[in-house]
């Protein structure tokens, strides 16, 4: 999954029934939850770059 990041504060993840398995959505919810935890996002500037 590719988190999506949008302000003011929301992170967007965009599973697919079809092809994303229970234990890959497990997976990345247990990931986010040790980013939260340690608190790592603070580490990182609340910017976006720009893709053109």
């Amino acid at each position: 999954m590719i988190p999506d990041y949008r302000e003011p504060n929301i992170i967007r993840l965009a599973p697919v029934a079809l092809y994303t398995s229970f234990i890959e959505v497990w997976e990345t919810v247990q990931i986010l939850k040790k980013i939260m935890d340690a608190k790592r996002y603070e580490q990182y500037e609340n910017k976006r770059g720009v893709i053109a």
